[in-house]
Parts: C-alpha cells; sequence; structure tokens
C-alpha cells in the first residue's frame, strides 16, 4: 500500500490477517483503535480497486455507497470523540488547564502550553468542541467545505501531537 499497489485482493488478505489478530488477541487486542482498524481495513477493501495494482487508477472509481461510509467512519469517530467530552472537566471549561501537566508523554511544548492563562485553555476547549462535534459534519459537504474541514481537522491534530497530549482517544 505504501508503495501505491493497493489491490483489493492484497487489502482483503491482510484484512483477515489483522482480523485473525484481533481474534486470537482478545483482551490485548480489543482497545478501540483495533476495532477501528478492523472497520477501516474493510472500509478499504471496498474502496480499493479491483482492475488495477495502482491505487489511483482511473480505471474503477470507488462504489459510492462505499465512498459514503468511509466518510461515516470518519464523521463518527470525529464525533464520537467530541461527544465523549461532554462531562464535568469539559463542559464548565476547565480540562485543558490541568491536561498538559497530566498527559501521558509531555514534552517541552507541554510545560509551555500548561503555564498559558486560563482564558486560553478555555479557548481551547470551546475549540474542541466546535472541531470535534461540529465540524465533521462537512465531511459530508461540497469539496471547498470537506477541503476546509480537513485543513481544521489535520492542524488540530498536529497541536495534539506536537503538545505530546497523545492518549486513549
Amino acid at each position: 500500500v505504501m508503495l501505491g499497489f493497493c489491490h483489493g485482493l492484497l487489502l482483503g488478505s491482510m484484512w483477515f490477517i489483522y482480523l485473525s489478530f484481533v481474534q486470537v488477541g482478545q483482551a490485548f487486542l480489543s482497545f478501540q483503535w483495533d476495532i477501528l482498524l478492523v472497520e477501516a481495513g474493510f472500509l478499504a477493501i471496498l474502496v480499493a480497486p479491483w482492475m488495477s495494482m495502482r491505487c489511483l487508477s482511473s480505471l474503477d472509481s470507488p462504489f459510492g455507497p462505499s465512498l459514503f461510509m468511509v466518510k461515516w467512519l470518519a464523521f463518527r469517530l470525529m464525533t464520537g470523540s467530541g461527544l465523549v467530552k461532554l462531562n464535568n472537566s469539559w463542559t464548565d471549561l476547565t480540562a485543558m488547564t490541568y491536561h498538559y501537566e497530566t498527559t501521558c508523554l509531555p514534552n517541552i511544548l507541554s510545560w509551555y502550553m500548561h503555564q498559558l492563562p486560563p482564558s486560553f485553555h478555555q479557548a481551547e476547549v470551546i475549540g474542541t468542541f466546535v472541531g470535534e462535534i461540529f465540524l465533521p459534519a462537512l465531511i459530508f459537504s461540497s469539496r471547498p467545505y470537506r477541503i476546509a474541514g480537513a485543513i481544521i481537522q489535520i492542524m488540530m491534530q498536529f497541536v495534539i501531537l506536537s503538545t505530546g497530549n497523545y492518549t486513549f482517544f
């Protein structure tokens, strides 16, 4: 796949092997991301070309419903990540005031982010709600809005990665 080859049969074989690992691993491979990988892998089989070996071949474009299911998966992942944050520490806008010092893998940027004023952290929480609950709806809109939504999501993920606050989602 990384070399540009992604035939449906190849992806199906890889999906079956990973599904076998998940079944054998049981409790060790039953986290949210493992189930997400199984689902995304299956959807990759549906959108992969079957007539040529190239990923971006014009010979066969993805079937409409399978492309919708990929968009639906991305929408559910991001919206679900936002909806689970609707608890006390997030709704009272205080979650980010202590998040950077309690993250699993803090880095130097985490320390600097933690030193910012509480109003900045409140704005971060609001931005997270907007980015994770409302912006995923742009996945189903027209191309310019999808691109804008994707850019915002990528920037949000970059901030998460650069501040070291990546943990269970």
